[in-house]
């Protein structure tokens, strides 16, 4: 056995290096005899009988001396004649070099170390990075340019001679929804619609596709979401660079308006993320919207999601249900931003819920959206928002935008043909198309539904029942026929049916019958000589009236927020009951016209539920009953009937009265 000469640690014989703390061991001392062993033996006759080398003697070796003439003449024979004495140092070993002594625990550290180092180089590239929630496609433009003056024209192909853009807008008139859409010179016009040049403005920033000799290849859209591809001379245009958006960038926004609210996510999951709280209004109607979108390399990325609905609801928590397949969020006065205008603060949205949402809203695709860009040199409009489609190409005008052979026209609405079926192309308020077997368009947004069309007075033209309608965010109004005035060239409106009611045709003695069904009751009309007539009016028998309560008798000084109450037996029990009325200005109750019937509390029962029975100017009760309880009629045409637990609607279904679906 042997030691460690560094730690003292008892080491095998054979050992070349300490098991305990590592260094390298010298080597054990070795009697003359073992030392020379056989092989030396072996080498030492080996030399003796092929070169003549004499045996050595104790402390000298014998070297053969090189005869200089021999080696330059490769025939003499090699001269082994000269005897040189060299001390023999066998106890003197060469000094082992420090790494290689230190081999064992240096190569872990090493690893170790660099792992680390990588390790954390990781974390501050991921940590300045952040992160991609959205993982979105990006636009490919990377250059912007500016018009160098007013009047700077778009042109179809890169030549002066080329067709211009244009704009074509609706020339209708009273009622109608104006609406405009980018066309080329070249193009057919619509009927119904006038053109004019367009001219890009100063502050109007374009992303460039592609430069072609001394033209800019840029992508042009408008407010209704319109986009073209077209060209613009060098000579007319100035390159301008985005500042990039950093945190800092959106809260000088933030601070210069309040109807719209940028939240950026600092960390966590979700850094970078970036939700968008805005106060839109539109016609007398005012809305609340959440956009989600990403901030990455300075620019804010929004894809095409789904609209959500935002409820101020008086909610304690922030809630985010799905109603009728719309996603919705609820939330209450304390998870407001800014007061004035309802903003929402999207920093009460936790990651659990930001998750939800972006799983119900998310579309298709996330290749199409909006990127946001910021100029602080251009006035009025720093933030520049552009729509980008990686999935398809932009300004290739297809048959959802471009007139077709044979297509009729109806104030923005086009009855086009396709695969043998004709169906109808409603254009949205937001730029965007909708077929009618949708029922409404997007919530939230105002649009016009076409519920029927044909040619219903024999003319050879076209008409068309439409039904303004905004999905609840100011009400909507009866709908009217639209038709073209051969006489004026123009599209116009009728005077509007009496409900707004699904419009239903039939055919009837050779001419076309428009009519309307709600309740109990069924209007019928004729379109001829370009107006639309009520000629009849049919209500089928529910029972006779006992008893009727009308809103000028409850509430002759038409004061808003005022509740009343009436007697009478609802239940036949010979105990008079207490109807309770209450007369508001809102919309339900059609800013003062109606009432509403709140509830009914029996003298022996608990009060009857009444929350399904409409605001009416009238309420009356009928002589016939159902299970104990007398039906009641709302105003002239709308019928409701006990089930036990509630009033509920019936209806007429052209062969019978119903319970409604």
């Amino acid at each position: 056995m042997r030691y460690c000469e560094y730690c003292g640690a008892q080491q095998d014989d054979d050992a070349l290096f300490c098991t305990q703390c590592g260094q390298r061991l010298s080597p054990l001392d070795i009697p003359p005899d073992e030392e020379a062993g056989s092989f030396s033996t072996d080498v030492e006759e080996f030399m003796q009988a092929e070169v003549g080398l004499p045996r050595q003697e104790e402390g000298h070796v014998t070297t053969p001396s090189v005869n200089a003439q021999a080696i330059a003449d490769e025939s003499a024979p090699l001269s082994l004649d000269k005897e040189i004495i060299v001390e023999d140092n066998s106890d003197a070993r060469p000094e082992t070099p420090w790494m290689k002594q230190n081999m064992r625990w240096l190569i872990p550290v090493c690893i170790v170390t660099i792992g680390a180092l990588l390790g954390v180089g990781a974390y501050f590239f991921f940590l300045n990075k952040g992160n991609e929630p959205l993982n979105i496609e990006k636009p490919q433009w990377t250059k912007y340019i500016v018009a160098a003056d007013e009047g700077v024209p778009v042109h179809k192909e890169a030549s002066i001679s080329s067709p211009l853009l244009m704009v074509q807008v609706e020339n209708t008139i009273e009622s109608m929804e104006l609406y405009d859409e980018f066309c080329w010179g070249d193009e057919s016009l619509k009927r119904g619609f006038t053109r004019e040049e367009y001219h890009l403005l100063t502050n109007k920033v374009l992303p460039v596709l592609e430069e072609v000799d001394d033209w800019y290849r840029v992508q042009v859209d408008n407010f209704n979401g319109d986009v073209v591809e077209g060209y613009i001379s060098k000579e007319r245009a100035i390159e301008i660079t985005p500042t990039p958006i950093t945190i800092e960038v959106l809260e000088k926004i933030n601070a210069e308006n309040e109807w719209r609210y940028y939240y950026l996510v600092k960390n966590g999951k979700y850094k970078n993320l970036c939700i968008v709280s805005e106060f839109n209004e539109y016609e007398g109607a005012s809305e609340i919207n959440l956009s989600f979108g990403m901030l990455s390399g300075g620019f804010l990325y929004f894809p095409a999601y789904k609209d959500i609905i935002m409820e101020n609801n008086n909610s304690q928590e922030v809630q985010f249900v799905e109603r009728n397949g719309f996603p919705q969020l609820l939330y209450g006065p304390e998870h407001l931003h800014n007061s004035t205008y309802g903003i929402f603060d999207p920093q009460y949205l936790t990651n659990e819920l930001i998750a939800e949402i972006l799983g119900k809203i998310g579309s298709d695709t996330l290749k199409n959206g909006k990127v946001v860009c910021y100029f602080p040199e251009i006035p009025y409009n720093q933030l520049q928002e552009y729509t980008y489609q990686n999935d398809k190409d932009l300004g290739k005008r297809d048959a959802a935008n471009s007139p077709d052979e044979g297509e009729v026209h109806i104030t923005g609405y086009n009855i086009m043909s396709r695969d043998n079926e004709d169906y109808l192309v409603a254009l949205l308020s937001s730029g965007g198309y909708e077929e009618t077997n949708v029922t409404y368009p997007s919530y939230g947004s105002v649009g016009l539904v076409i519920l029927d069309y044909g040619d219903y007075d024999g003319d050879g033209e076209m008409e068309a029942v439409i039904q303004e309608n905004d999905n609840g965010t100011s009400g909507c109004e009866p709908p009217f026929v639209v038709y073209y005035d051969k006489a004026t060239k123009q599209y116009r409106p009728t005077e509007r049916f009496g409900k707004w009611d699904k419009v239903y045709t039939i055919k009837k003695d050779g001419e076309t019958m428009l009519y309307q069904r709600y309740g109990i009751r069924e209007d019928f009309y004729t379109f001829k000589g370009n107006k639309l007539q009520l000629t009849g009016t049919e209500s089928h028998s529910a029972g006779s009236v006992l008893k009727r309560f009308t809103k000028e008798g409850l509430f002759p000084d038409n004061r808003c927020e005022e509740t009343a109450s009436a007697k009478y037996d609802i239940d036949d029990n010979s105990f008079p009951d207490t109807f309770i009325f209450y007369h508001g200005c809102a919309h339900p109750h059609q800013w003062g016209a109606y009432m509403s019937l709140e509830s009914i509390a029996r003298e022996f029962d608990d009060p009857a539920n009444c929350s399904e029975i409409y605001a009416s100017d009238s309420f009356s009760i009928l002589s016939v009953t159902t299970q104990g309880m007398h039906d009641i009629l709302v105003g002239e045409s709308y019928l409701f009937r006990w089930n036990g637990f509630k009033y509920e609607e019936w209806v007429w279904n052209g062969s019978e009265i119903t319970m409604k679906e």
